[in-house]
């Protein structure tokens, strides 16, 4: 007996998928399709500007031989290059997604995969909001010299002593009102910024 209902690979280390799919999810996922994990645990490669996974013909391998029944592919770290080679292996795959952003095509080939037909889907602007909200945590952290405060904190550092001298510690005249912030290069994360 076959079944209608389409099945996802997610492929991914184990800490992506205890980071990236909450037990609230996989259940909805397993609500509509038929699923399966595949543990990988491709590195990054270090150095350059942005991240791309180490050439790993072991688990492009294991990829390969997992795809030929899958319709929808889930990566994120760990996963091997998502190259045409790879998508050559899954007849049906119509959808690749990437959990963990792939700003500048890292991980997956997103020209071939559109010449096939295959939609793809990242989180590029998923982590916007937390990384925006941090942005500006940072401002008032700078801006209220928040750092040196808790470092003497830390210290056990008596504020008040008469024996110290006076220390201003940012909050006297460390306020965001009435004064202009510059952002430079408003993307995703600046527009939510603002």
């Amino acid at each position: 007996m076959t079944s209608n209902r389409p099945f996802i690979l997610l492929a991914c280390n184990r800490l992506a998928r205890e980071q990236w799919f909450a037990p609230a999810d996989v259940t909805r996922l397993a609500g509509f399709a038929d699923w399966e994990w595949l543990p990988l645990d491709v590195p990054l490669a270090v150095g350059g500007q942005y991240s791309e996974a180490v050439d790993d013909p072991d688990a492009t391998a294991k990829l390969k031989a997992a795809l030929v029944r899958v319709d929808g592919l889930v990566v994120s770290n760990g996963s091997p290059k998502i190259t045409a080679e790879v998508m050559d292996a899954g007849p049906r795959l119509r959808l690749v997604g990437e959990t963990n952003g792939d700003r500048f095509a890292a991980r997956i080939d997103v020209e071939v995969a559109w010449s096939r037909g295959i939609r793809v889907v990242d989180t590029t602007n998923g982590t916007s909001y937390p990384v925006a909200e941090w942005a500006l945590g940072m401002m008032l952290i700078a801006l209220r010299n928040a750092g040196a405060y808790f470092r003497r904190l830390i210290a056990d550092d008596v504020f008040l002593s008469p024996d110290l001298p006076p220390t201003d510690l940012g909050y006297a005249r460390g306020e965001l009102t009435g004064k202009k912030v510059g952002l430079i290069g408003c993307g995703i994360i600046g527009r939510r910024l603002l």
